[in-house]
């Protein structure tokens, strides 16, 4: 690791400090990556312009560098340096992707924060502890399989195998047995193909939505849709016609058709949640949008904003810059986390600028309520503010608003 990095306190993106003897490792679990640009110097005509990588925890946004500085600390408050070294190993020598140096270290980092090594649902769990920690792995429950392509034996959780049981990854998991056995298909009908998932939850049925051939290839790609009546997802199965694989990876061109499919049911699940925003947004009250830009021969945005969002506020200074190519339409949508302050700010927000008619004004009063100095309002019912949160939690229910600031093209919310 690096020297030198030992830390006493961590400070969130809002400011306030954390004592690391105070810390455990689920306070500082990385939940997911946070990036957003903000203005270094010059006026609004002249602007330079940074960017800033984070990392959100239990205890906040952490900036990057200093994220990782705060773990390598706590590796060294505990003691673990050697389990870091061996964690750094098994990343090093497990790198199919020639990363350099420093970014082994990040991942390894990132992995040792969540206490990787400890879980039994890691796939690399008995691997791992077995060349490292033997002691560890004795007093883990732990399951003979056969693996498909070489039919070579090993070992793996029961954990794992529990997991799988309670959703798709079972299925594999029965098709894993089934190759194992060395089960012959011949040529592969529905009704065959289908037979693999009976057995599991009978409230979801299975059917083949879709068969294709692989483009070059020997393989087919049967596209299966599972529904429990209400809802559908849709997973696949490979098959050379006398077996049927959970995935075809190109080796020679770096392909693996699983993760081609996954990503594209990605995208077309996230199309599918801006349609519905755009179906929600059309039975808002037109006095829940702040409108400003209205040319015609410019397209419309919407912006869905935190009055208390720090990225937020840095977005908002650069609102005349978006203004030159775009309509806005601003939808407050303050994140669960800032509470009912964000969503009495929101609706004093809406409350001065609904009978507004000039760009300049409904600015003014958004900067005035986004100042990290902003008063709370405290004349807003219980009543409004229970309103205005449930028509927020419909906004992120539809899937498409994950985080703000957000902005989406009108058309590809159907508006």
């Amino acid at each position: 690791m690096t020297a030198n990095t030992t830390k006493t306190t961590v400070q969130n993106n809002e400011g306030k400090s954390f004592e690391v003897n105070d810390l455990t490792w689920e306070d500082v679990r990385k939940m997911f990556g946070t990036g957003r640009s903000f203005r270094i110097e010059g006026s609004r005509q002249e602007k330079k312009y940074g960017y800033r990588i984070g990392c959100m925890t239990k205890i906040g946004d952490i900036e990057e560098s200093d994220w990782l500085n705060l773990i390598r600390s706590m590796i060294d408050r505990d003691g673990e340096q050697e389990l870091f070294t061996n964690l750094l190993t098994w990343v090093t020598e497990n790198d199919y992707t020639q990363k350099g140096k420093k970014d082994l270290e990040k991942e390894a980092l990132e992995l040792f924060a969540s206490r990787i090594f400890d879980s039994t649902e890691w796939c690399d769990f008995v691997a791992f502890n077995t060349r490292f920690r033997p002691e560890v792995v004795s007093r883990v429950p732990l399951v003979l399989i056969k693996t498909t392509c070489c039919s070579k034996e090993g070992q793996t959780t029961q954990a794992i195998i529990d997991r799988w049981g309670k959703g798709l990854l079972m299925k594999k998991i029965v098709i894993a047995s089934l190759l194992s056995s060395g089960m012959l298909f011949g040529s592969l009908s529905d009704s065959e193909i289908l037979e693999i998932f009976e057995g599991g939850n009978a409230t979801i049925k299975y059917s083949i939505e879709s068969r294709k051939n692989l483009p070059n290839t020997n393989y087919e790609e049967i596209k299966i849709k599972m529904s429990d009546g209400k809802n559908s997802a849709y997973t696949v199965l490979y098959s050379d016609g006398n077996y049927i694989f959970p995935d075809i990876i190109d080796v020679k061109n770096k392909i693996s058709y699983l993760a081609n499919f996954e990503n594209e049911q990605a995208k077309i699940a996230l199309e599918n949640a801006a349609k519905s925003l755009g179906k929600l947004i059309k039975t808002m009250p037109k006095n829940s949008i702040i409108s400003i830009g209205n040319d015609k021969n410019k397209e419309t945005k919407y912006l869905f904003t935190d009055p208390d969002c720090p990225y937020c506020r840095q977005d908002l200074e650069l609102i005349e810059n978006k203004l030159k190519n775009s309509n806005l339409k601003i939808i407050l949508s303050p994140v669960s986390s800032h509470g009912i302050a964000a969503i009495k700010k929101s609706i004093a927000i809406l409350n001065e600028t609904k009978n507004l008619n000039d760009d300049t004004s409904k600015i003014k009063i958004l900067r005035s309520y986004f100042s990290s100095d902003a008063k709370i309002p405290q004349n807003i019912s219980d009543k409004k503010v229970d309103e205005y949160k449930a028509q927020v939690d419909k906004i992120f229910d539809t899937g498409a608003v994950r985080g703000v600031p957000a902005i989406f093209n009108a058309k590809d919310l159907g508006l």
